[in-house]
């Protein structure tokens, strides 16, 4: 049987995105590029727009706008090291729209293939 890697976020002393043992490559961020890797939408790109108790709150501006964002597990998406930081930026004066995170995503998608 093939070994899968997977991270037990609940064994975790502290919650994610927080200075802990992990490496610095696991942790999540609001902004930042997630690929989902299981599920229906296994291959989409969305955007994270919070962290909670539950999980992720990912965006896309299309499928899952802004208003209705998708609740996905930490263990579900692959991470990047892209993060849409001029959003964050500005999401602290106003909430974000949809055209932004689209525009977000495009523009780092074709940075990470460069």
């Amino acid at each position: 049987m093939k070994e899968r890697n997977i991270i037990d976020y609940a064994a975790a002393e502290q919650p994610l995105g927080c200075d802990s043992n992990l490496s610095s490559r696991f942790e999540l961020m609001p902004g930042q590029l997630v690929r989902s890797i299981a599920g229906r939408d296994k291959g989409a790109l969305y955007l994270i727009m919070a962290i909670n108790a539950e999980g992720l709150l990912l965006v896309d501006g299309r499928k899952n706008p802004v208003t209705k964002p998708k609740r996905k597990n930490p263990r579900h998406v692959q991470r990047t090291h892209q993060v849409a930081a001029d959003l964050v930026l500005h999401g602290a004066a106003r909430p974000w729209r949809d055209e932004e995170v689209r525009a977000a995503i495009i523009d780092l998608t074709t940075k990470e293939g460069k």
